[in-house]
């Protein structure tokens, strides 16, 4: 006798968008997402001051050093947050880390004059959502997906530009497509690597 099999049926998932009650909750989540990435942009600008050679400041500070120096410059800030903040001006080359040799302290070093921009922004978006994910991703349009599911705002335009400037950054890897018909798809995440240096 053959065994007895049962077939579910698909689960539906509601548009809650439409629901009047639900509204005002995704109005609500969509404003807090909102102003967590404004706060941490203007945290990230305020780093990046900090790090500026001035009033006898160094160019380059410890990770402990840090925070002093923004309390200094009346920055108020959430010590996890200066940490994510920290990992995505990193990924987006607005700073490096540097060590001498292991044992040394780790300096945090702001990397050229370029100011934060849109796209470095985005940028660092794109590297925290596929981190988020195991560090790759199939094609663009699951990047956009994710995107979307983060609540990120962005154009085709601008993902275009923050991705070609990952990728010469060397913080998306992606494969190199022999036709320039076929659509580059997969990415994969590469972390920023220490430098050796005084």
């Amino acid at each position: 006798m053959a065994p007895r099999t049962t077939t579910k049926p698909p689960v539906e998932v509601p548009d809650f968008e439409g629901v009047p009650e639900v509204a005002p909750v995704l109005k609500s989540v969509q404003g807090l997402l909102a102003a967590h990435a404004s706060s941490d942009h203007e945290l990230a600008k305020a780093v990046l001051k900090a790090l500026r050679t001035r009033d006898g400041r160094s160019q380059r500070c410890t990770r402990d050093e840090l925070p002093e120096r923004l309390e200094q410059d009346g920055v108020t800030f959430d010590p996890d947050e200066l940490d994510e903040v920290l990992s995505r001006l990193w990924d987006v080359g607005q700073i490096v880390l540097a060590q001498r040799n292991t044992g040394y302290p780790l300096f945090i070093v702001v990397k050229g004059v370029r100011a934060l921009d849109d796209i470095d922004v985005l940028a660092a978006d794109v590297c925290s959502a596929v981190k988020r994910r195991g560090e790759q991703f199939d094609d663009e349009d699951q990047l956009r997906s994710w995107l979307d599911e983060d609540g990120i705002g962005y154009d085709l335009r601008s993902l275009a530009v923050a991705l070609r400037q990952l990728e010469e950054l060397g913080r998306i890897t992606r494969p190199v497509q022999e036709w320039s018909s076929v659509p580059r798809s997969p990415g994969v995440y590469v972390q920023p690597r220490i430098y050796n240096g005084p």
